[in-house]
Formats: C-alpha cells, structure tokens, sequence
C-alpha cells in the first residue's frame, strides 16, 4: 500500500502529518522572521519588563510578539485549508483559537525558565549566587541548550494541544458532532 493511498484511508494520520508539516513551517516563518525584526528593531533599546515576560529591550520584545502573531497565523490558515479542510466561518473558532495561543504563549513563558533551569541543573551545570534564575551561570552555551530544549519540550506539549483543540473543537467536521442528527 502507497503513503497516499494510506493517508487517504486514514484521516487522522494524514491530518497528523500535515499538522506536523504546517508546525515545521510556520516555526521557520516565526523564526525568519524573528531575525529580520531583531535586527530592524536593534536601536528600540528602551527596558520594557511586562509579566509574565522576562524584563528585554523593547526591539526584542516587538520582535518575539510580531514574530508569533506571523507564525500562528500562517499556521491557523494553512492548518484550517489543508490539514483539517475545513470551510467554516464561525468567527467562535477564531475566538477559541486567539484565546487558546495566548494561553499557551504564557503558560510556556511562565514554565519556560524552569524547565530551562532543570535541563541545565540535570547536565552538570553549575552557576554563582543564592538562586540559578538570578545566577551568572559557568556555562552560558550550554544553557542556552538548555533554553532550546526547554523550547522544544514546551513545543511537544504545544503542539499536542494545538492539534487536539483544532481537530475537535475549533475546526470539527460534522462526523466529529455530537449531536445525533443527520447531516
């Protein structure tokens, strides 16, 4: 049996790798275009310390909101025309989506240093003063590993969640319905 004859059998495998497909490219817009306006934005130098994010210049603070507005919309509109095939204009959709991101965005934000923290703690790391979040750490490069693995461990989770909620709730066929009536 071919991959497109078994993806054509089984919808949820075939939504599943697209979904991952879609996720891969809209991580590369998010993070192409993080670049482009952290280097655009370099001069924007102003301390800007909004909960829960960690106090950053200005420049990178527009640089990472702009950056994962553009990632989850790509994301949200290929997902929705490819992966799901869905037609629906419910604007509800689109509410439970915005609602949902944001949720995300902070939960991983708030989580994200911790993580980070173990990582670097569980590879031998060692760092200076009363508390590693306020530390000067020995190893900078290996904490910033530890950063990119904090990042993928939230992604796994993100990315499950995103999958979920878009499949069942936002972006639902009528099969999916709970109701009993014909369609």
């Amino acid at each position: 049996m071919s991959l497109k004859t078994y993806l054509e059998k089984h919808n949820t495998a075939r939504q599943v790798l697209y979904f991952s497909i879609v996720g891969q490219l809209s991580l590369y817009a998010m993070l192409l275009s993080r670049v482009i306006l952290d280097l655009m934005m370099k001069n924007l130098t102003t301390p800007v310390n909004i909960a829960p994010f960690p106090p950053q210049a200005l420049g990178s603070f527009l640089a990472f909101l702009v950056s994962n507005i553009l990632c989850k919309t790509v994301a949200y509109i290929l997902n929705k025309k490819k992966t799901f095939r869905s037609d629906s204009k419910a604007m509800s959709g689109v509410v439970i989506y915005i609602v949902m991101v944001v949720a995300l965005i902070v939960a991983e934000t708030i989580v994200g240093t911790p993580i980070q923290n173990e990582f670097y703690i569980l590879f031998g790391g060692k760092w200076t003063g009363d508390a590693l979040n306020t530390a000067s750490v020995l190893k900078p490069t290996m904490y910033q590993l530890c950063g990119s693995l904090s990042i993928i461990a939230c992604g796994v989770v993100d990315s499950a969640i995103v999958f979920l909620v878009e499949k069942f709730v936002i972006m639902k066929s009528p099969n999916h319905s709970s109701s009993n009536t014909p369609v």
